[in-house]
């Protein structure tokens, strides 16, 4: 993983898509944990502690959409830096340390904006 903290693919409810992310990642040298929805998203962040460097979640997701969860984070969120996904939805508010890409999103950019959000 990069500078030893932990990558996070969470909340992409869509398998396939969730496990190309994860795959995509885990190739380039990311550490990666995932989660099937916001719910799971948000319980994996609350027992991490803050050592995510970054959370890659779908806008739109059962139970508990990606900027629910990361706003349900709080503290548990740490320093880490979030890369929001959606196909049809809309962005969410973007705060500072985050972005947000529009689905099918390809590797090479998938992986450029990964880079540049743990850079900045």
């Amino acid at each position: 993983s990069e500078g030893g903290r932990r990558q996070k693919s969470s909340g992409e409810d869509d398998d396939p898509v969730r496990n190309q992310f994860k795959r995509v990642l885990t190739e380039a040298g990311y550490e990666v944990d995932d989660a099937s929805d916001g719910e799971e998203g948000l319980a994996a962040l609350r027992k991490a502690k803050g050592s995510y460097a970054l959370i890659v979640t779908d806008v739109q997701m059962p139970s508990l959409s990606g900027d629910e969860m990361i706003a349900q984070a709080g503290a548990a969120l740490g320093k880490a830096r979030v890369l929001f996904l959606a196909g049809a939805a809309a962005p969410p508010q973007s705060a500072k340390g985050s972005a947000f890409l529009a689905k099918p999103v390809g590797a090479q950019l998938l992986l450029k904006t990964v880079r540049d959000l743990l850079a900045a």
